[in-house]
């Protein structure tokens, strides 16, 4: 059992270093996934007040989900890029320099707090656009093990490169007992 271990301590830690290094991912449906949070976001966003982005957010099918909403103030603030400046987003997201919508009242319940994508900062008022969210489910922090003792990785980051492994169990009789695994595929994504 400990040979097993040592041989996937590794492998995992490999694998959880690639998926640390990217923030966000263009999923190629107008939909871009927060890795840290799991989250899902809308690649585009939409003008409007805050009823109407609220109807919008309800009646979107962006990317085939149905369960999109207006943020809160703290997860649009995740994705401000503090490097960046007139949008300060990152460049994963298309953005206006302009007041986004977010969910969350202000104390006294007569506005919304607001972010200014233009410069990061947040204030009670009104704004201009929405860019909707929804709690996604995230799979690929994780490796898979699959019930014939396969293993797949679903994103591996390599210098830059993404790429999908799948290793294959096997066993050997000149090696101690224990599981072993092989590349038994790799795709670059």
């Amino acid at each position: 059992m400990k040979r097993t271990i040592a041989i996937l301590a590794p492998l995992f830690l490999l694998a959880l270093a690639g998926f640390a290094s990217a923030e966000f991912f263009d999923n190629g449906d107008g939909t871009i996934i927060d890795n840290n949070t799991g989250m899902v976001w809308q690649k585009a966003f939409v003008k409007g007040d805050h009823d109407a982005s609220n109807r919008y957010c309800e009646q979107s099918d962006t990317g085939g989900y149905y369960d999109w909403r207006i943020p809160t103030l703290a997860e649009l603030q995740v994705i401000i890029d503090p490097t960046r400046n007139d949008p300060s987003i990152y460049p994963e997201f298309s953005c206006a320099s302009e007041k986004f919508w977010s969910c969350t009242l202000s104390s006294n319940g007569n506005s919304f707090w607001v972010i200014n994508f233009a410069n990061g900062e947040n204030s009670k008022g009104s704004g201009k656009y929405v860019r909707c969210i929804r709690n996604g489910k995230f799979v690929s922090d994780c490796a898979t093990l699959e019930s014939n003792l396969d293993i797949s990785i679903p994103c591996l980051d390599y210098n830059g490169a993404q790429f999908i492994l799948k290793l294959k169990y096997y066993t050997d009789s000149s090696l101690p007992e224990g599981f072993y695994w092989e590349l038994d595929s790799i795709q670059e994504k």
